[in-house]
């Protein structure tokens, strides 16, 4: 599998921008959201169904402030992935 330097695979990249640009619906089975990990962060996080159904690409965690990116795009290049 190809990598990126300091990010996950080329290919989990793609499946989880597939999946959330196509608002799979297999991703949002667990409490209407879509758990995600990140290449450095401990603790993950998740991305609600209704955030996602309005483009909104906001990583929400137990702990801490949500972050926000301006695109799907950005979200991934900083390290973020469906877990």
């Amino acid at each position: 599998m190809k990598t990126n330097k300091n990010n996950w695979s080329v290919e989990v990249q793609k499946i989880t921008r597939k999946a959330l640009d196509n608002l799979d619906p297999c991703i949002f089975m667990n409490k209407n959201r879509a758990f995600m990990k990140h290449i450095e962060m401990r603790g993950g996080g998740w991305i609600s169904i209704q955030d996602a159904l309005n483009n909104e690409w906001i990583i929400r965690r137990d702990n801490g402030d949500p972050l926000v990116f301006k695109s799907l795009d950005d979200l991934i290049e900083s390290g973020w992935v469906l877990d």
